[in-house]
């Protein structure tokens, strides 16, 4: 059994893209659940399996002309056959799927509306609704796939681990070689830290967008309340990584930050301790973001839940415009590129059941995005890329994907530990984030405001501001930048 999804994006010069993908198996096939889906959407030996999928659909314009707000339904002359069709297949209540916008319908400034679609944005056109107990997803897409103004859909499911790493018991933290100029390795903070003025992330803002995070460490302590949006729940242990690489104090203990002076704050992709939702989560957060700050995506998708083959969260139409929308106000984003171990050129051939994604679909629907793979070789210099991390020609650039140095835990009440095996595209994005936010702080000093998403990505692709794997740009996972190059080639004011 396998579930269908077709995919459409409006990209540059009003070109259309559209990818299939397959889900392997339905989320209740076999009533059983992967080890990271929360306990209340796991099988009751009372009752059975749980839902735990969610139904993502977009409607096209005409599904308006009968809608009601208020009852959170389709009803009238358009919409009314669309409502038939999913309360007749389970599907009962409808709701918005970016509930982070509180919004009128059509009166979304900031969100540019597909031509074609008269005065509804196409972020306000998708929608949400819990797959029904004892559904298969092949099962939802035979019973849907014909119904009115459904232009696409897809199941989607909790988020997967955003990497799997072991916790190291030491606590001595080894030196953060990645810090070291390109010369020897690093990405060049050292280089830039006492040279440029804003380079340790001043008057920049950060929203790092994954599952989890511990606010107190010793080495961090956000000021505040950091999150903007969604529930603090899983993998806290990788977001206090990542928010170490970003701004671990500059004091006389533990780490340092590649941007310590920056404003970070969180959004989780957990809703509430049962509902998930990550281009809600995005575009919550590029709601507090401007044009030259950055907004981090740490997480990474499954095909079929449980399937251990990773991509791209973007590959999926939602937060492709959720990510498409904040580039467009000129915010950074830093997206992983997943630990799958996937060209993302060539695709997968059809073989009767299975289409998952069109060759060069990553590059032909580009979402704008800083897009990162990892590679191995960070204590020696010599760059190769990682196993695991996913590549291809739109990959932007690469970081160090072994041997990170940073914050960590060893369990929710650790506020001082530390760890040097962080790993995989996490390391690496973070890494590649934390250079940006360096480089935007030097950007902002010098000009009072920082590069737009588009503007920033040509320089980091300049092969004289980053430092290249041994094989080349043939590797397919672009180039790691070099801070004093990129400050030297932006002529930032000096200190």
């Amino acid at each position: 059994m396998s579930l269908v999804i077709e995919s459409q994006h409006r990209v540059a010069k009003g070109k259309t893209g559209v990818v299939v993908v397959v889900a392997g198996r339905g989320p209740l096939l076999d009533g059983r659940a992967p080890s990271h889906v929360p306990p209340a959407f796991r099988p009751d030996p009372g009752r059975g399996p749980r839902t735990w999928g969610n139904l993502v659909f977009r409607v096209d314009p005409l599904a308006y002309a009968g809608y009601d707000r208020a009852a959170l339904q389709f009803g009238g002359p358009a919409g009314g056959p669309l409502q038939e069709a999913l309360g007749e297949n389970g599907f009962q209540q409808s709701t918005f799927r970016f509930s982070a916008i509180d919004h009128p319908l059509g009166m979304l400034p900031w969100m540019p509306s597909v031509p074609g679609d008269g005065s509804v944005g196409v972020m306000a056109r998708y929608f949400q609704s819990p797959v029904p107990p004892g559904s298969t997803a092949a099962e939802v897409r035979e019973r849907l796939g014909g119904a009115p103004h459904i232009e696409v859909l897809h199941v989607d499911f909790p988020p997967p681990p955003p990497c799997t790493v072991a916790y190291t018991d030491d606590l001595k933290v080894a030196t953060q070689r990645y810090l070291d100029a390109a010369t020897a390795g690093g990405l060049g903070s050292k280089s830039v830290w006492n040279k440029y003025k804003g380079a340790d992330g001043a008057g920049v803002k950060v929203v790092d967008v994954e599952q989890g995070w511990v606010f107190n460490h010793v080495d961090l302590k956000l000021p505040g309340n950091p999150l903007v949006y969604g529930k603090n729940l899983l993998y806290q242990d990788h977001g206090t990584a990542v928010l170490g690489i970003l701004r671990a104090l500059d004091n006389t203990i533990g780490v340092v930050g590649m941007a310590p002076a920056c404003s970070l704050r969180v959004a989780s992709q957990w809703e509430t301790s049962t509902t998930w939702n990550t281009p809600d989560a995005i575009a919550a957060a590029a709601q507090v973001l401007r044009s030259g700050d950055v907004l981090v995506i740490e997480s990474q998708c499954e095909l079929s839940s449980g399937s251990n083959e990773f991509w791209p969260v973007e590959i999926y139409s939602d937060t492709w415009n959720a990510i498409r929308n904040a580039a467009d106000k000129g915010i950074v984003v830093v997206e992983a590129a997943g630990n799958g171990g996937h060209d993302l050129d060539t695709g997968l051939a059809w073989d009767g059941k299975t289409l998952v994604v069109a060759a060069n679909w990553f590059t032909d629907n580009d979402s704008g995005a800083v897009m990162v793979a990892a590679a191995d070789g960070g204590l020696t210099g010599s760059f190769t890329r990682q196993y695991e991390s996913n590549y291809g020609k739109r990959i932007d650039c690469f970081g160090w994907g072994t041997d990170v140095a940073t914050t960590g835990i060893s369990g929710l009440t650790t506020t001082n530990g530390y760890r040097t095996d962080f790993s995989g595209t996490s390391a690496a994005t973070a890494l590649v984030a934390g250079a940006i936010t360096s480089l935007q702080g030097m950007v902002r000093a010098t000009t009072g405001s920082g590069l737009a998403g588009p503007t920033l990505r040509t320089h980091l692709k300049d092969t004289g501001n980053g430092t290249l794997p041994t094989y080349g740009l043939a590797e397919k996972i672009g180039q790691m930048p070099n801070l004093a190059a990129l400050a030297a080639a932006l002529k930032c004011a000096s200190v």
